[in-house]
């Protein structure tokens, strides 16, 4: 019996850990589609340290990536942060953004 205990209480555990992973959205963003916005999420409870890459495809059919490192603060789980961004980027309209390599520590 204590070991379904113990094995129910790291599934518990397990679970409630997942539902505080921060999450990210890149965004394009300003007039003529020339820029991008990225966004954290972080239900909490506490602060984190985080990266993320945003990839966005430019008119030519390149893409350009740019990543950011810096706080995301707890809040409720629907409160979104800027994490970074970049406005006025060449070869607008700019499409496609893509969030890879996030991670928290």
């Amino acid at each position: 019996m204590k070991i379904l205990s113990v094995v129910l209480f790291v599934l518990a555990l397990a679970a409630s850990c997942s539902a505080q992973e921060v999450t990210f959205a890149c965004s394009i963003t300003g007039s003529g589609a020339s820029g991008f916005d990225v966004h954290a999420t972080n239900p909490g409870p506490v602060r984190k340290k985080c990266r993320a890459t945003c990839t966005v495809t430019r008119s030519d059919g390149s893409t350009r990536s740019w990543s950011y490192e810096g706080p995301v603060n707890a809040a409720a789980s629907a409160q979104r942060q800027w994490f970074g961004g970049e406005a006025g980027v060449p070869g607008a309209p700019l499409s496609k953004p893509t969030i890879s390599n996030a991670s928290c520590d």
